[in-house]
């Protein structure tokens, strides 16, 4: 075989082209339309979480830290202030406004079960509200990646019956019980 310097011949079918033309055109409409539909129920149901009422709602200040979450119950008494780590306890059919900060890097507070992501930026506060309906425990993660502990930044979203949350509440305010034997007594001196 010669190698020339001419071009390789054109080939034309026009009906080739033709159908090819209509399935990129069909694809892109069917992309186009698909997105615009994600992006219509995206708006709806943030208005919808957005959209919780905030009268006699239950506010609670959440903290991201390499590596855990500081979750801190504020009250008008500072004696009846409850701070835990890792867990945060809500009243079931209660509005629950979560204020959001972080002490050192970006983090991301997401419970998939109750609410989307919300990315904590240090320097920056940010709050956001939702309801949740039905008792029982939601896991939540930092979704975003903070340090080579990242993947421990798990917590635990416990929602109670008002009844039991307030229950909780007096059981937080309660001073803690004494060590009884030597491995208590040494978690104590380590805390």
């Amino acid at each position: 075989m010669r190698w020339t310097d001419e071009p390789p011949p054109i080939i034309e079918d026009e009906e080739g082209d033709r159908r090819a033309s209509w399935f990129v055109g069909s694809a892109t409409g069917v992309t186009v339309l698909s997105l615009f539909v994600v992006l219509v129920l995206s708006v709806i149901a943030e208005k919808r979480v957005e959209g919780t009422p905030k009268e006699n709602a239950v506010t609670i200040q959440v903290t991201g830290h390499q590596w855990w979450w500081e979750v801190n119950y504020s009250n008008s008494q500072a004696d009846h202030t409850i701070n835990t780590a890792n867990e945060i306890h809500v009243p079931i059919r209660t509005p629950i406004v979560i204020l959001t900060k972080s002490a050192d890097v970006i983090h991301s507070f997401w419970v998939p079960s109750i609410t989307g992501k919300r990315d904590l930026i240090p320097g920056m506060s940010s709050a956001f509200s939702f309801e949740v309906k039905t008792p029982g425990v939601y896991h939540g993660q930092c979704a975003e990646f903070c340090g080579l502990q990242h993947a421990h930044m798990g917590f635990a979203v416990v929602a109670d019956t008002p009844q039991d949350f307030a229950d909780w509440q007096q059981q937080q305010l309660r001073d803690a019980v004494e060590p009884v034997n030597p491995q208590e007594a040494l978690g104590k001196k380590v805390f």
